[in-house]
């Protein structure tokens, strides 16, 4: 199952831009399409498939390439830090289902962790990081971010486990990030994340996930509403404009900022997950599933 075959890459002569009518003027960011085909993702559980529970269980369980070539060894995220946060704080949770089995179930409201819902102190954003930690941390896509309203600002890094390294340093369709959107057609939403170092420098552009990236999982993943199904990606670690990285910023953005057409909302209800495609990190034999 871990085979791969290092001389399987697609023909790619460099990072295809998307169109003009989505880029923001003067601003920071790589729109970058899909480099080839996104991966398959393989779940199982209540959550998935014709007879959904919708508050059930969806569990990664692989992630299968173009090529054929499946991956079951993840990456697991070990921190979340530098949460901040602008806009209606009962609109900021993490969300999982009333029924999972595994980490999180309900929501977590961002200030209710002490009793006192009126205000955020410093312990409620400590415990708030560490539901999105766990949350991130879970295969279970039942468990993840939930930002309402697009006037709602939400940004953090995600400290994972090892270096999360990209197979090769060209374009290629072996995602090693993996994003999971929830919403009406599989993902409706745009979020925006940066390779950065332990002190938060950016070490690369901001990369813009636009809703057009997403597809369904196999089976379809039903969660929250019957209507609101789970898509997702694979991004290419070179997309980020580097060959490695250890700490992700993630960021929503706010009506405004960006240029765009197309649809989407600003207010991403999402998680973020890797895996390893790297043969010397595989080799290694550890971190498995």
């Amino acid at each position: 199952m871990l085979s791969r075959n290092l001389n399987h890459k697609l023909a790619c002569t460099g990072i295809a831009a998307l169109s003009a009518s989505v880029l923001a003027s003067g601003y920071q960011y790589d729109f970058q399409h899909l480099h080839g085909t996104t991966a398959t993702f393989h779940v199982t559980g209540p959550a998935t498939g014709s007879s959904p529970d919708v508050q059930g269980d969806a569990m990664l369980t692989r992630v299968e390439y173009p090529n054929s070539d499946e991956f079951i060894t993840f990456y697991k995220p070990t921190a979340v830090h530098d949460f901040q946060w602008s806009g209606n704080k009962s609109k900021i949770r993490v969300r999982a289902g009333s029924n999972t089995t595994d980490g999180l179930s309900g929501d977590y409201i961002l200030g209710a962790d002490d009793g006192n819902s009126s205000n955020v102190t410093s312990a409620d954003v400590t415990a708030f990081e560490g539901h999105i930690l766990t949350a991130m941390s879970s295969n279970n896509l039942n468990q993840y971010m939930d930002i309402s309203g697009n006037s709602n600002k939400v940004s953090f890094i995600v400290e994972f486990d090892r270096v999360v390294k990209d197979d090769d340093p060209g374009a290629d369709d072996f995602g090693e990030l993996l994003y999971f959107e929830r919403g009406s057609g599989s993902g409706n939403s745009w979020l925006k994340i940066q390779a950065v170092d332990a002190s938060g420098t950016p070490l690369g552009p901001w990369l813009v996930i636009t809703p057009s990236e997403t597809v369904q999982t196999t089976p379809t993943t039903t969660v929250y509403k019957s209507n609101q199904t789970m898509g997702t990606t694979s991004i290419d670690v070179s997309r980020l404009g580097v060959s490695e990285f250890q700490f992700l910023k993630v960021s929503n953005t706010l009506e405004g900022e960006l240029a765009y057409t197309g649809g989407g909302d600003m207010s991403p209800d999402f998680k973020l997950m890797a895996v390893m495609t790297n043969t010397s990190q595989l080799a290694e034999d550890l971190y498995f599933d």
